[in-house]
């Protein structure tokens, strides 16, 4: 099923700059999502730790530094200098260990590995916010989730974008269902009438997009999940014109070309 025309974006900011999203979501003025988002594409997180390297001088891992609690370990997160030297203000001690500077998804993405039960973004400023034990969780989902978006819209802030394409684990697609034991998908809207992939980084953005459509298709709509290897290799053998993700907001729309499959799909064993 096709859809001519465009389906349209949201017209509130996707990301804000994370010392406005702070001062917005303690004022109760920003929604949970544009926060988690603009958190995680936050670039510029300092946290105690250090880069490490091998004996060549090249990068070997990450090393923070979390503070060791009977309950659990906190992490501790400043968004800028300015955040860390007012906690050194009220403390009346200068920081003295390394600090390291990472990206939100970089950064919210070692929750896990870490066992961390606490995270305090900028502690000591009026703006901080604190996750507790049972939030963690949603901090290490929106990592992945946006290491995607960075992905597409940011790939220069990832080590390889493609591979961060080909590992996502949460696709969805729209399809109808055409019959009970048969379904189509559901292509992006193109007013030059192309042939192109509705890919969805996340489940609500798709639900949405079904709803848009609803009225005007033949059939019941359907969102289903998709992991990138099966996804990535059924659309390589419909030979679309191209993929479009998140064709509806928040995110703005990112097209590519067909021929970028041939990169997320892996090749059969044996074959180079």
């Amino acid at each position: 099923m096709g859809a001519s025309g465009l389906v349209g974006g949201a017209s509130r900011p996707w990301t804000l700059a994370v010392r406005d999203a702070l001062a917005g979501v303690r004022a109760g003025a920003l929604d949970g999502d544009t926060f988690l988002r603009s958190v995680m594409h936050h670039p510029g997180w300092l946290v105690a730790g250090r880069r490490l390297t091998d004996a060549s001088g090249q990068p070997s891992g990450l090393e923070l530094g979390v503070i060791r609690k009977e309950q659990g370990a906190i992490l501790e997160a400043y968004a800028d200098e300015e955040a860390l030297a007012l906690l050194e203000r009220q403390d009346g001690a200068e920081f003295t260990g390394a600090v390291v500077r990472l990206g939100g998804v970089e950064l919210f993405s070692q929750l896990d590995r870490l066992g961390v039960a606490r995270v305090n973004l900028n502690p000591g400023s009026p703006d901080t916010v604190h996750y507790k034990r049972e939030q963690v969780p949603l901090l290490a989902a929106w990592a992945r989730r946006c290491r995607v978006e960075l992905a597409l819209h940011a790939p220069e802030r990832l080590p390889d974008p493609l591979v961060a394409l080909r590992d996502h684990d949460e696709y969805h697609i729209v399809v109808q269902r055409d019959a009970p034991d048969s379904a189509s998908f559901v292509l992006a809207p193109d007013e030059g009438g192309r042939q192109l992939a509705a890919i969805f980084t996340c489940r609500e953005t798709a639900e949405a997009f079904a709803e848009v459509l609803a009225p005007r298709a033949e059939a019941p709509l359907e969102v289903l999940p998709q992991p990138a290897e099966r996804l990535f290799r059924e659309l390589q053998a419909l030979g679309l014109d191209g993929l479009v993700f998140d064709p509806l907001g928040p995110a703005p729309a990112r097209a590519l070309a067909a021929g970028v499959l041939e990169h997320l799909v892996p090749a059969p064993y044996g074959v180079r």
